[in-house]
């Protein structure tokens, strides 16, 4: 039985710690990778992209990191789990009215501002609900699970067969993705308690 090691990427955005805490937490071996050669000596199963900021600024410090190629790799190879957290899961679409730059495009889309579809006030903030669609739910999550959110911008992906969670404020908004094995997450789980704690626990747990 081989068990999870999960790397997380530490390229200067994002709640490495408190990540890396929440996965001791549940027992889950993780790695923090700051540099390309930890990267390619590492033996790991999974990825976490976390962000926190700014677009722009989290695109080109990924860039900036070396990181980014061997993340396209890792994903072209369709053999590793990744999951994105927050700004980490608005790097995974194609762009951002947020910034200018181009995301991965691991799940096409656009990741738009809350006045879009008339929510306010900016940020969204505190807890809020998950739904989970049961026609894409890989990873078995129950709906009405509460998470902690802190956002402006929330995903538009191209494909709506992609979308996981839907969460409401004022109006829904696609809050969770899933796409083979890419996953994205609007909140922060290592900051929403035992229903965080479960979805890092069932990522952990998910094969390709």
């Amino acid at each position: 039985m081989t068990f999870p090691t999960v790397a997380i990427l530490n390229y200067g955005s994002g709640n490495i710690q408190s990540i890396s805490q929440a996965l001791k937490n549940l027992g889950i071996s993780s790695l923090i990778i700051s540099d390309p050669s930890s990267y390619l000596c590492s033996d790991f199963t999974h990825i976490i992209l976390p962000g926190v900021g700014k677009f722009d600024s989290c695109r080109q410090q990924l860039d900036s990191s070396g990181l980014f190629p061997l993340l396209v790799d890792t994903y072209s190879s369709g053999s590793v789990p990744i999951l994105g957290i927050c700004i980490g899961m608005h790097l995974l679409a194609s762009s951002s009215e947020e910034g200018s730059l181009s995301g991965l495009n691991f799940i096409p889309g656009k990741v738009q501002h809350f006045s879009n579809i008339g929510a306010s006030p900016c940020p969204h903030m505190g807890w809020n609900s998950v739904t989970y669609l049961e026609s894409n739910n890989p990873l078995d999550l129950p709906s009405n699970s509460y998470y902690y959110f802190i956002h402006s911008f929330y995903y538009c992906p191209s494909d709506e067969s992609t979308v996981m969670g839907i969460s409401h404020y004022n109006s829904d908004f696609c809050s969770v993705i899933s796409s083979d094995q890419v996953f994205g997450v609007q909140f922060h789980p290592e900051k929403s308690h035992h229903f965080g704690l479960s979805l890092l626990q069932s990522f952990s747990n998910f094969k390709c």
